[in-house]
């Protein structure tokens, strides 16, 4: 059951309305209790063969956090995390380790009748698996008490708005939401309703026209050598992972705004990062957190001195890219996102925290941050042919993407002399209004002159831009976000939005091009 589907609409509104009936509100209890029949259900339309692996999670787990609260021994958290990866390395990383000892042992003459399993990676198991972990080691450290409610517990793990594709939330955080009775709120489901919209957005009218021209580009640049559409399939690609996995987290925090509950927040406009150091404080923030708190800390973080700091940084970004996937490609990106995060590092560049939020003198810098993760994704998307990755990244991407971000910083330039030249401008006749005004209508005239010279499809690439500059004028929100009006009236404002609802899903289930036939999130193969 996806979340752009006419079937997640109404399977949450029935949730809702069961949720805040008067038989629910009298309990907490009641209340996950219909929360994790319905969360079963949700992942058992998948398939519900993968349902006894969240099961036997959900009840190792639990039964771990009981046991180290009664004794407490290391082998209890290493067991249960022993188990937990076990479990996903079986089903996620067994057939690529196989074939990469079977590639070993070829490569010195030797052949090897190494089986495989062949098996359907389960949706989700990475983000649930890590939630369990994360529980396990919270308990271990006495940061939280272990939970005796196991209705709780299996909420915890299995709650349906994050479940297949995160954020990774902690106990802390999830768990007192969870046990409390949550009522009706107007302001809340609004909000909720208002994120639903923002997600929906970015997925079905930016992610999914980008991905259709992603598999074009990449189509045509296998084929015909060309270097222009290889950098725009990079700087597509980019887009449509943002906007894909971003749109996801925005319906999965308003489907469970809806029902009192705040998830965290799994992205904060990381394409305005100036730098990679801010840009990982921006991007899947809850798999950074996560890592930084059970992986890179417990190693020794940057207190062991340089080569120390960078074995480190570079064993959590190479695990963070074996996490996305079992390929030689995630490995790559991972290993490159490290070094440039690392390297960024010792040049003296720090987070965002803190610091004023990037103006517009900052443009070059967040174009060029930008450039060089477009280029980093090449493997990601390619993962399955790297030997092409690479070299079209060698030979197109990487001299384009240069080309670009000095062009970039030489128009930006100009033009900042231009607008300064406009602002001590002291003649009355023309105004600042009326120059920008002049050049808005100038712009819109060249436009109308080249359409009919440019495939109709490639303007639906506006609707990136929109997504782009609202996340550029809401830089200083804290917290989610969402352009579509705060709510006033209660039932206008909401009858108005389940209609914008059923209109863009009806806008995805229509296909109309650009739209990718296939319109699965991306994440869901992480």
């Amino acid at each position: 059951m996806e979340f752009n589907s006419l079937a997640y609409a109404l399977f949450l509104a029935i949730v809702t309305a069961l949720y805040f009936s008067p038989l629910m509100t009298k309990s907490a209890g009641r209340q996950n209790m219909l929360v994790l029949a319905v969360s079963y259900l949700f992942y058992g339309v998948w398939d519900w063969r993968f349902l006894s692996l969240i099961i036997l999670t959900t009840l190792t787990t639990y039964g771990t956090g009981l046991l180290i609260e009664r004794r407490r021994s290391a082998v209890w958290p290493i067991a249960n995390v022993a188990l937990n990866l076990a479990v996903l390395a079986m089903f996620k990383y067994f057939d690529f380790f196989s074939e990469n000892v079977r590639g070993l042992m070829r490569m010195f003459g030797w052949e090897m009748d190494w089986f495989t399993l062949d098996v359907l990676l389960p949706v989700g198991i990475s983000f649930y698996t890590f939630q369990a972990i994360g529980y396990t080691m919270d308990v271990w450290r006495g940061e939280i008490r272990a939970t005796r409610n196991p209705i709780l517990f299996a909420t915890f793990i299995t709650y349906f708005p994050q479940l297949v594709a995160g954020p990774i939330e902690r106990a802390s955080a999830l768990m007192p939401q969870l046990d409390r009775v949550n009522r009706w709120q107007w302001h809340e489901g609004v909000a909720g309703l208002r994120l639903i919209l923002w997600g929906l957005f970015k997925k079905v009218a930016v992610a999914d026209p980008c991905g259709y021209l992603v598999d074009g580009y990449y189509g045509q640049c296998a084929s015909e050598s060309d270097g222009l559409r290889c950098y725009m399939a990079a700087i597509l690609f980019a887009v449509q992972l943002y906007c894909d996995f971003s749109g996801y987290c925005d319906i999965a925090a308003g489907s469970a705004r809806m029902l009192g509950v705040r998830l965290t927040q799994n992205f904060n406009r990381p394409y305005i990062s100036r730098n990679f150091v801010e840009f990982w404080q921006r991007w899947h923030m809850s798999l950074t957190r996560w890592f930084t708190d059970y992986l890179y800390i417990p190693l020794g973080g940057s207190r062991k001195g340089i080569r120390r700091h960078f074995l480190n940084v570079m064993v959590v970004f190479l695990v963070s890219g074996l996490w996305h996937g079992a390929g030689w490609g995630f490995i790559i990106w991972g290993g490159a996102c490290g070094f440039f995060y690392w390297f960024q590092k010792r040049l003296g560049y720090d987070s965002y925290r803190g610091k004023s939020q990037p103006r517009l003198p900052d443009l070059p810098r967040i174009f060029a941050t930008f450039s060089l993760y477009a280029v980093l994704l090449v493997p990601f998307r390619l993962n399955g042919d790297i030997y092409m990755a690479l070299e079209l990244c060698w030979r197109y991407i990487v001299p384009i993407s240069m080309i670009a971000v000095l062009v970039f910083k030489v128009l930006f330039t100009i033009v900042r002399l231009m607008a300064h030249a406009v602002a001590s401008f002291q003649i009355e006749v023309v105004s600042r209004r009326t120059f920008f005004f002049g050049g808005a209508c100038t712009a819109f005239l060249i436009l109308a002159w080249f359409y009919p010279r440019v495939a109709w499809y490639h303007l639906y690439l506006a609707l990136a831009l929109v997504a782009y500059g609202f996340e550029w004028v809401t830089r200083g929100v804290i917290g989610w976000s969402s352009p579509f009006p705060l709510p006033s009236r209660r039932m206008p404002r909401m009858c108005l939005y389940m209609c914008l609802y059923l209109f863009i899903l009806t806008y995805g289930l229509l296909r109309l091009p650009p739209v990718s036939d296939d319109t699965t999130f991306l994440y869901f193969q992480f």
